[in-house]
């Protein structure tokens, strides 16, 4: 539906808007879909694309996305405190 949409709509969207809308419709019908952005180098430059998993399959996208993309984990190295 959402690459229908992208394809034949006014709008033509990236990978990372057609995933955005993909997770949100997914999310808000209560499936726990996990929204993936990832990167790679290749040979002078850097690629970054986005695409939805569900249970650990790519919804929108190839398989082995994975094994082309490395998944940037958002994590907190440390907490910040507003005490001195």
């Amino acid at each position: 539906m959402v690459e229908a949409g992208a394809r034949h709509g006014l709008v033509h969207g990236n990978c990372l808007s057609q995933s955005l809308v993909l997770w949100f419709l997914l999310r808000r019908n209560f499936w726990n879909a996990r929204f993936c952005v990832g990167g790679r180098h290749t040979h002078a430059s850097f690629e970054a694309h986005a695409w939805v998993e569900l249970h650990g399959e790519v919804l929108n996208d190839q398989d082995h996305l994975r094994e082309t993309f490395r998944i940037f984990e958002p994590h907190i190295s440390r907490e910040l405190s507003t005490e001195k």
